[in-house]
């Protein structure tokens, strides 16, 4: 099929960030030292812990990237969660390189075809956010080639650390941040006048962010 190089780099987020994001700043440094060691990093939580902010922190990171020009060959986030990735990832070829592959091909080799194009376009650091991955094999074969520019996120409760991808493990908020995040949430003098009530909330809801909002 016939292909143009597209003006522009591809940015695919997808969604926006919650302006309610406490307490992380660490673990983004800590994403964004593991990514550059390693290539290829899973967030992950406490042992099959939801609702930790996995996706926020991938997300935020992304959103911080993109302002900062990081990484300036683009940045691809794909939703794995009930999807068919290897139609994701077309259609992010489709939308943002201008490219559809060929037909005859394997989805595998379809895909394939799709991150090399990619790498071949823009030579500079890329980002792929792959969220949410619930069973390895979902993206094992669709994983991009490999291309020390283009840097790998993927979020789940997996501990990947057995197939060689470094794991960077979410805990709860500490105590002070879920206190601000609630803060954030419901308006600080409400937190200060029932500090103890919101404190013991914070405790009820173990210090999840998802559970606090």
């Amino acid at each position: 099929s016939t292909n143009t190089r597209p003006d522009a780099p591809p940015f695919q987020l997808r969604r926006d960030g919650t302006k309610n994001f406490v307490g992380r700043d660490g673990e983004i440094e800590q994403l964004d030292e593991q990514l550059y060691q390693a290539g290829t990093l899973a967030i992950t939580a406490i042992e099959g812990m939801g609702g930790i902010g996995k996706t926020e922190l991938a997300l935020q990171y992304a959103i911080n990237a993109r302002r900062n020009e990081k990484y300036p060959g683009g940045i691809c986030w794909i939703d794995v969660r009930g999807k068919d990735i290897a139609d994701e990832i077309i259609d992010f070829a489709s939308n943002y390189l201008s490219f559809v592959p060929p037909d005859n091909q394997t989805p595998e080799k379809q895909v394939e075809i799709c991150w090399n194009l990619w790498s071949s376009l823009f030579k500079e650091n890329k980002l792929l956010i792959l969220d949410d991955v619930a069973d390895y094999t979902q993206i094992y074969g669709y994983l991009p080639p490999y291309d020390p520019s283009l840097k790998v996120i993927i979020t789940t409760r997996l501990r990947l650390d057995k197939v060689n991808i470094q794991s960077l493990i979410l805990e709860v908020l500490k105590d002070v941040d879920a206190l601000n995040l609630l803060k954030k949430l419901i308006g600080e003098q409400r937190v200060q006048r029932e500090l103890e009530q919101a404190k013991e909330l914070c405790n009820w809801v173990g210090n999840l962010p998802l559970g606090l909002t």
